[in-house]
């Protein structure tokens, strides 16, 4: 089950939306939560970047011919070559990625 905790104590994991989705991987350093998510009611997979630095976070959707553990080993090449926005603003909620 994968969780994230805000910054004032509430927590929020997969059980709250409906569906079930597993943590595959996830690591954090230095301000910044990466994991890797499989869904699995479509068999889709994601990467979720979380930047406590900055305040950012952003999503990428892993591509049935994506290789998911490069892509979360490198969110931001990915991110730049899919032109995704990093600014998903988090608001100042202390989002964290746990398992």
């Amino acid at each position: 089950m994968s969780t994230i905790t805000t910054k004032d104590g509430a927590e929020f994991c997969d059980e709250d939306f409906g569906e079930v989705i597993s943590e595959l991987s996830s690591r954090s350093a230095n301000g910044l939560d990466v994991a890797l998510l499989w869904q699995q009611r479509d068999n889709t997979a994601s990467v979720i970047v979380v930047d406590h630095r900055t305040g950012e976070a952003f999503q990428l959707n892993v591509h049935e011919n994506d290789n998911a553990l490069d892509m979360f080993d490198h969110p931001y090449a990915y991110a730049a070559h899919r032109r995704i926005d990093y600014g998903w603003p988090t608001h100042g909620q202390d989002f964290r990625i746990a398992a």
